[in-house]
């Protein structure tokens, strides 16, 4: 048992398992359950082909538990398929017009500053803080520093 660094357990099933089927009932891992099965080619090539189309739902790209749904497949089959095939949805760029009634009127006010701006125009500096500078004051003491009186 030490010498193989096999459990007294795995040891007796051997001697078990020789004794009623021989050297061929050793060939064969009896005490494991076989793996789980493959998915289907065609279960494969259908979630291949919908990641590469618009998801149905209002959604920018497909999502692992929205691939998972539609399918009818585990969230972490998904995850080992797009790895598999090099898919990563989330990362596409895409571009989706708005719904709203007045998008094009918005549009072209928006880009209609940016080509040609008005004549007359405000113009607003930016505000910045810089911190090492603010006085307090007339006197030159930083507020970050604690003043404390001479005695």
């Amino acid at each position: 048992m030490t010498a193989a660094a096999k459990s007294k357990t795995c040891v007796w099933r051997w001697q078990e398992r020789f004794m009623t089927e021989g050297v061929d009932g050793l060939l064969r891992d009896k005490s494991r359950p076989p793996g789980t099965a493959p998915l289907e080619v065609d279960l494969v090539d259908q979630v291949v082909a919908l990641t590469q189309e618009p998801p149905t739902q209002e959604a920018t790209h497909w999502t692992v538990r929205a691939m998972a749904k539609a399918v009818g497949i585990a969230a972490s089959s998904v995850v080992k398929l797009w790895h598999e095939h090099g898919l990563a949805p989330h990362r596409w760029r895409s571009f989706k017009l708005s719904n709203d009634k007045a998008f094009a009127e918005k549009l072209h006010d928006v880009v209609g500053l940016y080509v040609s701006p008005p004549a007359m125009r405000l113009s607003f500096p930016s505000m910045r803080k810089v911190r090492s500078r603010r006085w307090i004051g007339r006197s030159r003491v930083f507020p970050s520093r604690r003043v404390v009186p001479t005695r």
